[in-house]
Protein backbone atom coordinates (compact mmCIF):
# COMPACT_ATOMS: atom_id res chain seq x y z
CA UNK A 1 0.00 0.00 0.00
CA UNK A 2 1.42 3.33 -1.01
CA UNK A 3 0.06 6.06 1.21
CA UNK A 4 1.17 8.58 3.76
CA UNK A 5 -0.42 6.55 6.57
CA UNK A 6 1.78 4.39 8.65
CA UNK A 7 0.34 0.95 8.14
CA UNK A 8 2.32 -2.01 9.19
CA UNK A 9 2.51 -5.13 7.11
CA UNK A 10 0.56 -7.00 9.79
CA UNK A 11 -2.26 -4.38 9.70
CA UNK A 12 -2.35 -4.57 5.92
CA UNK A 13 -2.54 -8.37 6.04
CA UNK A 14 -5.41 -8.28 8.55
CA UNK A 15 -7.25 -5.69 6.47
CA UNK A 16 -6.87 -7.69 3.24
CA UNK A 17 -7.95 -10.95 4.93
CA UNK A 18 -11.05 -9.19 6.29
CA UNK A 19 -11.83 -7.76 2.85
CA UNK A 20 -11.40 -11.17 1.19
CA UNK A 21 -13.70 -12.80 3.73
CA UNK A 22 -16.24 -10.00 3.38
CA UNK A 23 -16.31 -10.19 -0.43
CA UNK A 24 -16.37 -13.98 -0.40
CA UNK A 25 -19.46 -13.84 1.84
CA UNK A 26 -21.09 -11.48 -0.65
CA UNK A 27 -20.15 -13.83 -3.49
CA UNK A 28 -21.70 -16.78 -1.65
CA UNK A 29 -24.85 -14.79 -0.98
CA UNK A 30 -25.16 -14.01 -4.71
CA UNK A 31 -24.63 -17.67 -5.61
CA UNK A 32 -27.31 -18.70 -3.10
CA UNK A 33 -29.60 -15.98 -4.42
CA UNK A 34 -29.16 -17.23 -8.00
CA UNK A 35 -30.06 -20.79 -6.95
CA UNK A 36 -32.99 -19.52 -4.94
CA UNK A 37 -34.25 -17.47 -7.92
CA UNK A 38 -33.83 -20.46 -10.24
CA UNK A 39 -35.94 -22.72 -8.02
CA UNK A 40 -38.46 -19.95 -7.41
CA UNK A 41 -38.83 -19.42 -11.17
CA UNK A 42 -39.11 -23.19 -11.71
CA UNK A 43 -41.76 -23.50 -9.00
CA UNK A 44 -43.79 -20.57 -10.32
CA UNK A 45 -43.72 -21.97 -13.84
CA UNK A 46 -44.70 -25.53 -12.87
CA UNK A 47 -47.10 -24.90 -10.00
CA UNK A 48 -48.87 -21.71 -11.03
CA UNK A 49 -48.33 -20.42 -14.56
CA UNK A 50 -48.63 -23.65 -16.59
CA UNK A 51 -51.69 -25.04 -14.74
CA UNK A 52 -53.50 -21.70 -15.05
CA UNK A 53 -52.62 -21.41 -18.74
CA UNK A 54 -53.82 -24.96 -19.41
CA UNK A 55 -57.07 -24.29 -17.63
CA UNK A 56 -57.59 -21.12 -19.67
CA UNK A 57 -56.70 -22.89 -22.94
CA UNK A 58 -59.07 -25.78 -22.18
CA UNK A 59 -61.79 -23.29 -21.34
CA UNK A 60 -61.35 -21.32 -24.58
CA UNK A 61 -60.74 -24.20 -27.01
CA UNK A 62 -62.55 -27.40 -27.82
CA UNK A 63 -60.92 -30.76 -27.20
CA UNK A 64 -59.72 -32.19 -30.54
CA UNK A 65 -61.25 -35.44 -31.71
CA UNK A 66 -59.21 -36.22 -34.82
CA UNK A 67 -55.62 -36.13 -36.01
CA UNK A 68 -56.31 -32.97 -37.99
CA UNK A 69 -58.00 -31.51 -34.93
CA UNK A 70 -54.82 -32.06 -32.90
CA UNK A 71 -52.71 -30.28 -35.50
CA UNK A 72 -55.13 -27.36 -35.47
CA UNK A 73 -55.30 -27.40 -31.65
CA UNK A 74 -51.50 -27.20 -31.33
CA UNK A 75 -51.29 -24.33 -33.81
CA UNK A 76 -54.13 -22.40 -32.15
CA UNK A 77 -52.73 -23.04 -28.67
CA UNK A 78 -49.37 -21.61 -29.72
CA UNK A 79 -51.01 -18.55 -31.32
CA UNK A 80 -53.10 -17.98 -28.22
CA UNK A 81 -50.06 -18.16 -25.91
CA UNK A 82 -47.98 -15.84 -28.10
CA UNK A 83 -50.84 -13.32 -28.21
CA UNK A 84 -51.46 -13.58 -24.46
CA UNK A 85 -47.78 -13.21 -23.52
CA UNK A 86 -46.85 -10.81 -26.32
CA UNK A 87 -45.15 -8.17 -24.16
CA UNK A 88 -42.58 -10.60 -22.79
CA UNK A 89 -39.15 -11.80 -23.77
CA UNK A 90 -39.42 -14.23 -26.73
CA UNK A 91 -37.11 -16.76 -25.06
CA UNK A 92 -39.35 -16.84 -21.99
CA UNK A 93 -42.46 -17.20 -24.15
CA UNK A 94 -40.92 -20.20 -25.95
CA UNK A 95 -40.01 -21.81 -22.63
CA UNK A 96 -43.60 -21.42 -21.43
CA UNK A 97 -44.97 -22.79 -24.73
CA UNK A 98 -42.74 -25.87 -24.45
CA UNK A 99 -43.72 -26.47 -20.84
CA UNK A 100 -47.42 -26.08 -21.64
CA UNK A 101 -47.09 -28.53 -24.55
CA UNK A 102 -45.30 -31.06 -22.31
CA UNK A 103 -47.93 -30.74 -19.59
CA UNK A 104 -51.07 -30.64 -21.73
CA UNK A 105 -53.06 -33.84 -21.17
CA UNK A 106 -55.00 -33.22 -24.39
CA UNK A 107 -51.73 -33.18 -26.30
CA UNK A 108 -50.51 -36.34 -24.55
CA UNK A 109 -53.38 -38.26 -26.17
CA UNK A 110 -52.33 -37.18 -29.66
CA UNK A 111 -50.33 -40.35 -30.27
CA UNK A 112 -53.26 -42.62 -29.51
CA UNK A 113 -55.12 -43.98 -32.53
CA UNK A 114 -58.70 -42.85 -32.81
CA UNK A 115 -61.11 -45.79 -32.85
CA UNK A 116 -63.57 -44.20 -35.26
CA UNK A 117 -61.05 -43.41 -37.98
CA UNK A 118 -59.60 -45.56 -40.72
CA UNK A 119 -60.86 -48.67 -42.42
CA UNK A 120 -58.89 -51.45 -40.70
CA UNK A 121 -60.69 -54.74 -40.19
CA UNK A 122 -59.66 -55.81 -36.68
CA UNK A 123 -60.81 -59.42 -37.30
CA UNK A 124 -58.41 -59.91 -40.17
CA UNK A 125 -55.32 -61.95 -39.32
CA UNK A 126 -51.89 -61.37 -40.84
CA UNK A 127 -51.90 -64.75 -42.56
CA UNK A 128 -55.09 -63.85 -44.43
CA UNK A 129 -53.48 -60.72 -45.83
CA UNK A 130 -51.01 -62.86 -47.80
CA UNK A 131 -53.45 -65.67 -48.60
CA UNK A 132 -51.74 -68.01 -46.18
CA UNK A 133 -54.83 -68.62 -44.06
CA UNK A 134 -56.29 -71.05 -46.58
CA UNK A 135 -52.94 -72.79 -47.02
CA UNK A 136 -52.57 -73.24 -43.26
CA UNK A 137 -56.13 -74.56 -43.01
CA UNK A 138 -55.44 -77.08 -45.81
CA UNK A 139 -52.12 -78.17 -44.23
CA UNK A 140 -53.65 -78.79 -40.81
CA UNK A 141 -56.63 -80.81 -42.04
CA UNK A 142 -56.35 -84.58 -42.29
Amino acid sequence: MNSSWNVTEQDQEIYLENMVNHHFDIYQAHAFSERQHYWSKHSTLNNHLVPNLLELIHLKMERPSSALGYVTYRRERRRFLVKLLQNSNRRHINAVIRKVADSDEWDQNAGVAFPGEGHVDHNMELANLFGLGELMAWATTE
